[in-house]
């Protein structure tokens, strides 16, 4: 095997296991976010609504966005009128879930861009918005 071949399986590697320690952090020290939402939310006009128009869709009792391979999903569950919103990372090591409003630098950007589209969301069912 050629010098310039471990080195790019060694750069791989060594990526996996940046993402999954970062991942893991995150998991571990902000392991969830559950809101209070009104009554039926899961059901209401206005959430299906926006869930559709904003690419969640119903898989394994979770509405979930992004197929979480070499990045991230975002899942979110209900549970009566309770509301848990969770980033899902792949690492291929591990899957690590945790609170979508962390605040860690962990793809920060693209969660901003996703709570962005969640605080539309709550501002329907006049809940304060969320923050990194």
């Amino acid at each position: 095997m050629s010098a310039s071949l471990i080195g790019i399986l060694g750069a791989i590697a060594g990526g996996v296991t940046v993402v999954h320690m970062m991942g893991s952090k995150a998991a571990r020290l902000h392991p969830e976010l559950w809101l209070d939402v009104p009554e039926g939310a899961e059901h209401s006009e206005v959430f299906q609504s926006w869930a559709k128009e904003n690419g969640y869709v119903l898989k394994n009792g979770a509405y979930t966005k992004g197929n979480d391979l070499f990045n991230s999903s975002t899942e979110i569950r209900f549970e009566g009128s309770r509301m848990s919103l969770l980033e899902c990372s792949n690492s291929l090591i591990a899957k690590n879930r945790f609170a979508v409003n962390a605040p860690v630098n962990f793809g920060k950007a693209w969660r901003r861009k996703k709570l962005a589209k969640i605080n539309e969301l709550l501002a329907q069912w006049q809940l304060p918005p969320l923050d990194l």
